[in-house]
């Protein structure tokens, strides 16, 4: 049986992420060398080829300046 609640929030913090990469403007090989994450592993993430781990979304989510818990706290005010 599927979680799709669960699947949904994957979704929403890989949408998080993915965008506010963008806004910030950084290239996913310098998001790959902040996260310790490979560029192709980042771009499977983005596209959704792959559904990130919380260690992984941690990362990232570093990476990026941001913490985790605010991502989901963006998610959950929609």
């Amino acid at each position: 049986m599927r979680n799709t609640y669960a699947e949904s929030i994957v979704e929403e913090v890989t949408k998080q992420l993915t965008q506010l990469r963008k806004a910030k403007k950084i290239s996913h090989e310098k998001l790959s060398q902040k996260s310790g994450i490979t560029r192709c592993g980042i771009a499977h993430i983005e596209h959704m080829r792959r559904k990130p781990s919380l260690l992984t979304a941690l990362k990232i989510a570093h990476a990026l300046d941001m913490k985790l818990w605010q991502v989901l706290k963006k998610i959950e005010e929609k």
